[in-house]
């Protein structure tokens, strides 16, 4: 293990390589050189590329890991994460050029060369390392050289080249290279391979909104005596008091605050029902929707800011009467024209600081109003409310005109009076005129000229109130009413006529499934949800399973034909199972019905009715059958020997791959990868860890044959009980809850290694192979040959004796289809009476079922 001077220091942290059950480690580096260099010539100056892959080990002591990433430094595309307990991780990295030389040179001199950055995610926070490449990898010099090749391209193959020469001095590279562009420096690769950014430009759009304002009107009427209320005309959102100079009076205002998810709809703030009311004259279903929406009072924001300052008293609202709302439906008329259509309620309830309205649309409009209601982006403005009103107050009002026997005296706007013509024309001629001016007493002037009290009328109207429900999130509220029944129809096509988007099904960002499934929204049964694994693998046998439980779903069955090996056919079995552990498919649960604001239902494709299109990678020689079931996919690969043995070293490193992909009903695509290989089982449904027991206290066993690491107990996203322990096979711990669950999960990680055939070998059906053991001459009568005989690396001896009325006899061996392929060896030895004793192997494979035995006498 190496930890690297210089580095963040961590007690207990150190990186090391994973090493094989041999104790090689799992590393290999090939370099590539321009040409077999000569006795003098140094290999580093003759690298041009190298290939490093190695499996690594992060270790703290004390504590197991959450997740571990490994890096070489100013390398991004090394960057490798792994989540999970063990600490392991495979590192690959291409050098070209200086680059590669350098790391050669760094190995020969088990020193320096590019750092590799190790960092470990710990329950209590991150520590990390970092290592210098030569350090870590030239230690393994001394040992087994296998991992390091240097070869050249001959002809059309390449050439290993002799050891490299550990150098005599460590040379000194040219590691940061800068190329001169114009007036600039850049780094080469930046200069080679620039990368430009082009930013998009995003324009938002501003939606269309109707003008709000005041329109007044006044209605002169006999004076009246003093008393409160608002002074008409308002000078802006509140308004003076005629005889109160402390009190202010304001419009209330409406507002729409569109239903949380789960609400019901008998408590929703909107509901849209629609029913059948027979045909149109073109066929189509007549429809009538009825729209009910309630509004809340509240007070405008300037009122609410005066309140604070001033007596809360002080300030109130004025009463309205005449209220009237419309529903405005944005549409787009024959010549593309963008239009409001307004449709007047059909009742309105006010009561309490809440207005509820109800409308009534049919046939066109009432699908339009669905649209623009549920669907987002229907129109480029949605749907809106217009609330107008009319209150009472107060205008002050003067006299028009004083009236004086025949004369008419103008006491407004006086300054500006036009003379008489025949005066003006007089005063121009500089004419004395004497008149008779009218004498008129200032005191009965006076109360004329005082400006009067009169009861006005306002007319107001609210700024119009956005109105949208998504019916992907609220689909319960969209009703259908059929006789007596009522029902949810969600987001239907039906109602949009083609208008709008005929979705079935929605994406869902749930942080609980991260790359583990994808969650859609079902549009048309509110509460549903489809859960798609990303990776079907092979499955675990249920704990209610017998002798089979926790078993893997794999079945290898063979049919044998001794006569004509070429018929031998093999079929692999297989059940695929969604790779979703229980923990994160109960916080799934758990944050969609947070989400949701109530109980949810998860379904996998087989429930939702949907069949798949599959497709498969495998060699030609090999068929496969698969179906989709309530578990997953049950598979049969049906091949023969030459296509097993591809096969089976198939599921031993890659893996048998396929794709599963699924058409929803408004044609979204989800897709899981199919893979049938060793190093990956799933399952089962239940988790691998058994959990026993009751209240607060659990028992954990691990039903596995590899150890399990066990992070946390959860009920959905709810933490019990942290564990962090490896349970060895069958080992068992108990653990006690903060508080007594029912739906407890086990968060837990098995230990990662490739299964064997071997390993499952009880549930590989076995071959009945049966061999002939036939005296190759006559035996005397009186005397007997005892062969013994047993496969070789097998303890199973059997015994039989063959005399003179039983020259021949059978041995049956019943051994898994991979032990045949692997070319069974018999060790057969004869003794007896007057019979030379003998002892010889036999290829069973090679040399066939039929055996003969010496019968040589003495």
């Amino acid at each position: 293990m190496v930890a690297a001077p210089g580095a963040p220091s961590t007690p207990g942290f150190f990186v090391s390589l994973v090493r094989d059950a041999a104790g090689r480690p799992r590393l290999s580096a090939t370099f590539i050189v321009s040409r077999p260099p000569t006795p003098d010539e140094r290999l580093g100056d003759l690298v041009e590329h190298v290939t490093l892959t190695a499996e690594l080990q992060a270790d703290v002591e004390g504590t197991l890991p959450l997740a571990v990433a490994f890096e070489v430094v100013g390398h991004p595309s090394s960057w490798v994460w792994v989540d999970g307990p063990f600490g392991r991780g495979a590192l690959s990295l291409i050098l070209s050029g200086t680059q590669a030389a350098d790391l050669l040179r760094a190995v020969a001199s088990r020193s320096g060369g590019p750092h590799l950055h190790a960092e470990v995610l710990l329950a209590g926070g991150t520590v990390e390392t970092e290592v210098p490449l030569g350090e870590l990898l030239g230690t393994e010099l001394d040992g087994d050289p296998a991992w390091l090749r240097v070869v050249t391209l001959g002809g059309d193959a390449l050439v290993e080249v002799p050891p490299v020469r550990r150098p005599r001095a460590t040379p000194s590279g040219f590691t940061n290279v800068v190329m001169l562009q114009g007036i600039h420096a850049m780094p080469l690769q930046m200069a080679v391979r620039p990368e430009v950014t082009r930013p998009e430009p995003f324009i938002p759009m501003q939606p269309q909104m109707l003008v709000h304002g005041t329109f007044e009107t006044f209605t002169a009427m006999a004076p009246v005596v003093d008393t409160s209320g608002p002074v008409l005309p308002s000078a802006g959102a509140l308004m003076k008091d005629r005889a109160d100079p402390a009190r202010r009076w304001y419009v209330p205002t409406w507002g729409f605050d569109a239903p949380a998810r789960g609400t019901a709809p008998e408590a929703a703030a909107f509901r849209f029902t629609v029913r059948s009311d027979g045909h149109t004259s073109d066929g189509r279903e007549a429809i009538i929707a009825t729209i009910s929406i309630r509004l809340r009072e509240s007070v405008p924001a300037a009122a609410e800011e005066v309140a604070t300052d001033v007596d809360e008293t002080a300030v109130r609202p004025v009463v309205l009467d005449d209220l009237r709302v419309s529903l405005a439906i944005p549409f787009r008329d024959p010549g593309e024209a963008e239009r409001v259509q307004y449709h007047p309620a059909a009742s309105t309830t006010r009561g309490d600081g809440v207005l509820a309205v109800t409308f009534e649309l049919r046939d066109q409009w009432a699908r339009m109003a669905y649209g623009a209601l549920s669907s987002r982006g229907f129109q480029s403005v949605p749907a809106r409310l217009v609330v107008t009103a009319t209150h009472r107050g107060w205008q002050s009002v003067p006299w028009s005109r004083v009236l004086g026997g025949t004369k008419e005296i103008g006491l407004t706007g006086v300054a500006g009076a036009m003379q008489h013509p025949a005066i003006a024309q007089l005063a121009q001629n500089r004419l004395a005129v004497l008149g008779n001016p009218l004498l008129l007493d200032a005191a009965q002037i006076a109360p004329l000229m005082q400006r009067r009290w009169v009861p006005g009328q306002a007319t107001v109207t609210v700024p119009p109130i956005d109105v949208f429900v998504d019916c992907g999130i609220s689909g319960d509220l969209y009703r259908r009413v059929q006789g007596a029944e009522e029902s949810a129809i969600g987001c239907q096509s039906a109602f949009s006529l083609g208008q709008g988007d005929p979705r079935t099904h929605e994406p869902v960002q749930v942080a609980a499934a991260g790359t583990c499934a994808r969650v859609l929204r079902s549009l048309t049964r509110p509460g549903v949800f489809l859960v798609v694994a990303t990776t079907h693998c092979v499955g675990r046998y249920g704990p209610d399973s017998g002798e089979r439980a926790y078993r893997p779903t794999l079945l290898l069955s063979s049919t044998l034909d001794a006569d004509d090996p070429g018929n031998i056919r093999c079929v692999l079995a297989a059940g695929l199972q969604p790779d979703l552990p229980p923990h994160i498919r109960a916080a799934i649960v758990d944050e969609l019905e947070e989400a949701e604001g109530g109980p949810v239902q998860l379904e996998d494709p087989w429930q939702a009715g949907l069949s798949p299109t599959l497709a498969w990678a495998v060699p030609p020689t090999v068929q496969v059958e698969a179906v989709a079931s309530d578990t997953g996919f049950a598979v049969l690969l049906d091949t023969d020997i030459p296509g097993f043995l591809t096969l089976q070293n198939l599921l031993r490193t890659s893996g048998v791959s396929g794709l599963a992909r699924w058409s929803l009903p408004d044609g979204t695509e989800v897709t899981s990868t199919l893979r049938l290989a060793l190093d990956r089982i799933t399952g089962p449904r239940t988790g691998f860890v058994q959990i026993t027991g009751s209240g607060t206290r659990r028992q954990l066993i691990n039903r596995l044959g590899r150890r399990v690491a066990v992070g946390e107990l959860r009920a959905g996203r709810r933490v019990l009980a942290t564990v962090g322990q490896v349970l060895d096979p069958a080992g068992s711990l108990e653990v006690t809850l903060e508080q007594d669950t029912p739906d407890v999960v086990v968060e837990a990680t098995v230990e990662p290694g490739a299964e064997t055939l071997e390993e499952m070998r009880a549930y590989v059906e076995d071959l009945q192979l049966k061999l002939t053991l036939v005296a190759d001459t006559a035996i005397p009568a009186g005397d007997a040959i005892v062969v013994t005989a047993h496969l070789v690396d097998d303890t199973d001896i059997r015994t039989v004796t063959l005399h003179a009325s039983h020259r021949q006899d059978e041995l049956v061996f019943a051994l898994p289809l991979t032990r045949y392929l692997a070319h069974p060896v018999l060790k057969v030895r004869t003794e007896g009476t007057g019979i030379l004793s003998t002892s010889f192997t036999w290829s069973i494979r090679d040399q066939g079922v039929l055996i003969p035995i010496p019968a040589a006498h003495i």
